[in-house]
């Protein structure tokens, strides 16, 4: 570390210019963090719904199921339910299935009625939100006004948890930013002295990202790590 320091010392152009080009690779990275990042689960070993979920994976392998809700009227919900389901079927690796109509609910008019569309995706987490987007993907190509569609289940949530833990750490650095360039000009009583550890400190926070994001790839991190 001392010799580090010398030679940093001794060409400090050198230094900062390593230090800027690290720094920048990091934040590049960093963008990558929520694709590379763990779902988030709420199985507890040993309960009654993890020992169904370990028989489910040994009858039909490593799958999460994505339920999709159709809601519209009774003129054109089974016409788009089927278009939906031919269009998952097409899907690589896809298993497609319907519940019953007379198992779902109804309005008391009977205007509006729905149906359950339930497609097994290769999963090797039940929180994977990827298997979410992925059915997501066709049922907004697919399914049309004036019936709607909602896709639900674990891999739905899973993803969301994760997209709204990184969204919420983002949102407060731009809240703790403009608070820490107040704090800084009170303490410094200059622009130009208050911007260098604004600087630093938000190259710090980025680069962490980064970090975390190396370490993403090579083993499972959930979003609960994010900087």
């Amino acid at each position: 570390m001392i010799c580090i320091t010398a030679w940093s010392v001794r060409r400090p152009w050198h230094a900062l210019g390593i230090w800027a080009t690290v720094t920048i690779a990091l934040v590049a990275l960093g963008t990558q963090l929520t694709g590379h990042l763990a779902s988030t689960s709420i199985e507890v070993p040993g309960s009654g719904s993890a020992r169904a979920a370990a028989v489910d994976e040994r009858a039909f392998g490593e799958r999460t199921e994505v339920p999709v809700l159709l809601t519209g009227p009774r003129a054109g919900l089974a016409e788009q339910r089927d278009e939906l389901m031919a269009a998952l079927a097409a899907l690589t690796d896809v298993d497609v299935s319907a519940v019953p109509a007379r198992h779902l609910p109804r309005s008391a008019d009977g205007g509006l009625q729905s149906e359950l569309v339930v497609a097994r995706v290769p999963s090797l987490q039940s929180f994977d939100g990827k298997a979410a987007d992925r059915i997501r993907a066709v049922v907004d190509r697919t399914v049309t006004a004036p019936v709607t569609a909602s896709v639900t289940g674990f891999s739905a949530i899973g993803g969301a948890v994760s997209e709204e833990s990184v969204k919420a750490a983002h949102d407060a650095e731009l809240i703790a930013i403009p608070i820490l360039l107040i704090v800084l000009l009170l303490v410094f009583r200059s622009p130009v002295a208050a911007g260098i550890p604004a600087i630093l400190g938000l190259a710090t926070v980025a680069s962490a990202y980064g970090l975390v994001d190396l370490v993403a790839r090579s083993r499972d991190i959930t979003d609960v790590a994010t900087p």
